[in-house]
């Protein structure tokens, strides 16, 4: 889903909606290393040439992480990342493998 190659949800087909730190954020670039295994500007590129194409679009950029966990919560459909702390009630931890 963060490569923009996953659109829609497996279970019900329903859109994905992508929010992501900005890329200078430390969380977004231990996300992107840790969990994507690559570069936060490799991923950014990707992005960005996708858009470009015209073949998909980017993700929503929050700026802090309790705007992350809000955005989240209020769409439905949606996935972003946060530090363990911050996980409230109102989301639903996804694991990546």
């Amino acid at each position: 889903m963060y490569g923009m190659r996953l659109t829609r949800w497996g279970g019900d087909g329903q859109p994905v909606t992508v929010f992501v730190l900005p890329v200078d954020s430390p969380l977004h670039r231990a996300f992107a290393l840790e969990k994507l295994h690559m570069l936060p500007y490799q991923l950014s590129d990707a992005w960005e040439r996708m858009v470009f194409t015209g073949t998909g679009q980017a993700p929503l950029v929050v700026p802090d992480m309790p705007s992350m966990v809000r955005r989240v919560a209020d769409t439905p459909g949606s996935i972003g990342y946060c530090s363990e702390e911050n996980l409230t009630h109102e989301v639903r931890r996804v694991e990546i493998r």
